[in-house]
């Protein structure tokens, strides 16, 4: 069944009749070790190198999230473009989509929430900043708790879902985090993986950018 661009943005999602392209970008090729970060960091750990056990466990906890946030993020993209080149529009992959993505950001915000912990605590935005970080915080809050995000009451009744994508990017009521912002964000936490999966062997624990 075909539907009309009226049921499509009132009872799936806000704006998505417009949602005709995709322009998520692929980053498998961003860094030399992509995907690796983990299985580099352990044998680094047994052959080379020994962290203090408490920086081990908070080096394992980032490069899991980096490494989870990446294989989200492009499952996103491939059922976006899926649903995209569907006749019929299935909807089912455009829920799938919007399902990696959420996932992606927040197992990305948990990766730049550790780097704050590894920094002895230094704040990673400033509150409402609107930064491309600050945005990924309050969209992965909204899709975390959708019944403190819809109680609010700036957000409309009309909404049947709380979080949309679109052309751009990832959308709420208020804001909204271009693909070519998130794909930033995930490359700084790939370039950060990168390092300290491959600790030098003098290594102390040092601030993480």
């Amino acid at each position: 069944m075909v539907l009309s661009k009226y049921s499509m943005d009132t009872f799936i999602a806000p704006r998505l009749s417009e949602l005709t392209k995709v322009i998520v970008p692929d980053l498998h090729s961003c860094t030399k070790e992509y995907g690796n970060w983990v299985n580099i960091f352990i044998l680094n750990t047994i052959v080379r190198i020994r962290i203090i056990k408490r920086d081990r466990q908070l080096i394992m906890y980032f490069l899991r999230k980096v490494e989870g946030a990446f294989q989200e993020y492009h499952e996103g993209r491939f059922f976006l473009e899926s649903y995209v080149k569907s006749r019929n529009k299935a909807i089912s992959s455009y829920f799938h989509s919007l399902r990696h993505f959420e996932a992606a950001m927040s197992l990305a915000y948990h990766a730049f929430d550790t780097i704050r912990i590894m920094n002895q605590g230094k704040k990673l935005f400033t509150k409402e900043d609107g930064s491309p970080l600050q945005r990924l915080n309050y969209l992965q809050n909204l899709s975390k708790h959708p019944d403190k995000g819809l109680s609010q009451s700036d957000i409309s009744s009309e909404l049947n879902i709380s979080i949309w994508l679109t052309n751009e990017g990832i959308e709420c009521h208020s804001t909204k985090l271009l693909f070519s912002e998130f794909s930033s964000l995930l490359i700084k936490l790939a370039k950060s993986a990168e390092v300290i999966s491959n600790p030098p062997l003098s290594s102390q624990k040092k601030n993480i950018t």
